[in-house]
């Protein structure tokens, strides 16, 4: 650990949940096995700093709780947990108990950041733990700095969310918190990826022919 990580200090000041804001179905998604091969790898970090825009809801907690509570009617299956099912295979139990949202602060500045480089120990300062949460589909942190500067902490469990579907998600939330409620089309039909049974192969594969050799 450097010395930067040793002095930073972050106090957690608050943590809740943040459920949908209407009533969402109750069901289990199956994963398919693509997903399950990620599964694994739990909960992947990402970190983003933003400087502080002037804007008097920059950032509002309220706001940000209301529009998540509005994205989740979309992305319902987040707020439910991941699970073993009764066949024994992992699966997203959709049970609407809600996505951790944890609020934050540093005493810092984000001067120190200024040559920011990927850690082990600035995720666990800057995104929720995953060691007791491994079953959340998503966990969330927002860490206000002394110069008005934000983090924003988003931990996704691998094989409930790629990073496609996680950028999906954050972009929906970001819209909805600026005001900008538009189309929101999401797919959480994940027989699409399952093996076909019997399996076949309707497309011709090269490299898997016979040749004979020269």
């Amino acid at each position: 650990m450097s010395v930067r990580e040793r002095v930073m200090e972050v106090e957690i000041v608050e943590s809740s949940f943040v459920v949908p804001s209407e009533d969402t179905p109750k069901h289990s998604i199956w994963l398919s096995n693509l997903d399950l091969m990620l599964a694994p790898r739990r909960h992947t970090p990402t970190i983003t700093l933003f400087l502080h825009n002037g804007d008097p809801n920059f950032f509002s907690v309220d706001i940000l709780k209301a529009a998540l509570a509005k994205a989740l009617l979309h992305f319902y299956p987040l707020a439910g947990r991941v699970a073993v099912g009764e066949d024994g295979r992992l699966e997203i139990q959709c049970t609407g108990e809600g996505v951790l949202f944890v609020v934050a602060r540093s005493t810092c500045t984000l001067d120190v950041l200024s040559d920011f480089t990927p850690s082990k120990e600035m995720r666990q300062l800057f995104t929720p733990s995953s060691d007791a949460n491994d079953h959340m589909c998503i966990m969330l942190q927002v860490t206000f700095f002394e110069c008005g500067g934000v983090c924003l902490g988003i931990a996704t469990h691998h094989g409930v969310m790629d990073g496609v579907s996680a950028l999906h998600f954050i972009n929906t939330w970001s819209d909805i918190a600026r005001g900008a409620e538009g189309t929101v089309v999401v797919s959480h039909d994940r027989t699409l990826l399952r093996a076909r049974s019997p399996p076949t192969v309707p497309f011709e594969h090269f490299e898997y022919q016979c040749c004979n050799p020269r």
